[in-house]
């Protein structure tokens, strides 16, 4: 490789990158829903362990800019990515009209449940087209 120059990826390797992050966001980290809601870094209670959990919001977040960019380069058919930016915004709605401390919208065995299935879905597709 010439010095100075950046190598790009291919497309099967950013196919074979977002199988591992899909797979990882799927299998490695917790469905339980805790009583107690964990907070961040800036909170009086937090634990590292607080971010192998999906039911914290930037969980959701990740897995969404995760998507997004699969589907920037294109790895997604133009139905799959409807489906699951319909999903992603609808809990972005719901969580945003949440107050920060006080009546908090907590998330659901259904919301995480349903991401789940869009990364078992992602994950199928990609395993598809390589």
């Amino acid at each position: 490789m010439d010095e100075g120059k950046v190598q790009q990826k291919t497309i099967e390797e950013w196919k074979e990158l977002y199988l591992q992050r899909f797979k990882d966001f799927h299998d490695n980290f917790s469905d339980e829903i805790p009583e107690e809601i964990l907070h961040g870094p800036n909170s009086k209670n937090f634990s590292s362990e607080n971010y192998k959990f999906k039911v914290r919001g930037n969980w959701f977040v990740a897995v969404r800019n995760n998507f997004e960019n699969a589907a920037r380069m294109k790895i997604f058919p133009e139905e799959f990515n409807k489906e699951w930016r319909s999903f992603f915004k609808a809990y972005g709605e719901k969580m945003s009209k949440s107050g920060v401390w006080e009546n908090v919208t907590r998330t659901t065995k259904e919301d995480i449940d349903t991401a789940n299935n869009f990364l078992l879905k992602a994950q199928e597709i990609i395993n598809l087209t390589k």
